[in-house]
């Protein structure tokens, strides 16, 4: 927990803050949910476990957004006001105001998934 506080009070560097807690993390839960879809349409594990793991996925990028863009407006504040952070938090921004939407929209419902997945399968059937 103490690499989670000095992320949320802005002593870790921008870099560090956007690039690993941001950027890598995004990129490593969307290829565990790739890895997910593929282990899904060999047989191993069934739709709902799937989406069990994509919802937690899903709410782990959204606290760990949320704990970006705190430790993003602590830089700003214990640092100044320089570009890089704002783009930084503007980017984050953006990402958010998408996340929610997407939430609102439904894109995050069962229905939603169970019709990807329906498309995907469809497409791995297509290839044999």
């Amino acid at each position: 927990m103490g690499i989670l506080k000095k992320l949320v009070d802005g002593r870790l560097s921008l870099a560090v803050t956007f690039w690993i807690f941001y950027f890598v993390f995004r990129t490593v839960m969307n290829i565990g949910i790739i890895i997910g879809y593929v282990v899904a349409l060999l047989g191993v594990i069934t739709e709902p476990v799937l989406y069990s793991i994509i919802t937690v996925i899903v709410i782990l990028e959204f606290i760990m957004l949320i704990v970006v863009i705190i430790g993003i407006s602590n830089i700003l504040k214990n640092k100044g006001v320089t570009f890089w952070p704002i783009v930084a938090l503007i980017v984050c921004g953006f990402n958010w105001i998408f996340m929610m939407q997407s939430f609102f929209d439904g894109c995050y419902s069962y229905d939603v998934f169970l019709d990807t997945y329906a498309i995907a399968l469809d497409a791995l059937e297509s290839l044999n």
